[in-house]
């Protein structure tokens, strides 16, 4: 039978969080602000019909693994902006890659969109921590606004 583990809420400060039951910081979570033009587009040789000019806000754990064509502005957040998004993430330590996978297949199974298994933002991470994953979820009426669950 799993523990329940009861622990205060307080605001998160921007960076890596400190989960102290399981002795382990969670990455950061990074906000993207990306724009990319008509110019943009040009100038790495592909077709302005093919793809349209657009501006869109991301949010991840590893920015480095993200390539955007155009201007990006990575930050590290603590909280999700309201305007941003109306879905909350879901960031969880997993002790094996085999149960992370495990998790994000049971997550696309109950999805309700078959081509976003994970949401917009989301997958699988390792860091010197461990295994981490991240996801989407509906944000609750009564929840204040879109939150990052750890």
């Amino acid at each position: 039978m799993s523990q329940v583990i009861r622990m205060p809420l307080r605001r998160a400060i921007p960076g890596n969080v400190w989960c102290r039951h399981l002795n382990i910081f969670f990455p950061a979570l990074h906000r993207a602000e990306a724009r990319t033009t008509a110019d943009d587009i040009a100038r790495c040789g592909l077709d302005p019909d093919d793809i349209e000019p657009a501006e869109w806000v991301t949010y991840d754990l590893a920015p480095e693994r993200l390539q955007f064509i155009g201007s990006v502005s990575w930050e590290e957040v603590s909280h999700i902006r309201e305007d941003d998004r109306k879905d909350s993430l879901v960031i969880r330590y997993h002790p094996s890659l085999s149960d992370a996978h495990a998790y994000l297949c049971a997550h696309a199974d109950l999805t309700d969109d078959p081509d976003d298994e994970f949401g917009y933002e989301g997958g699988l991470y390792q860091t010197d921590a461990g295994i981490f994953t991240m996801v989407s979820r509906a944000t609750l009426p009564r929840w204040p606004g879109p939150l990052v669950l750890y």
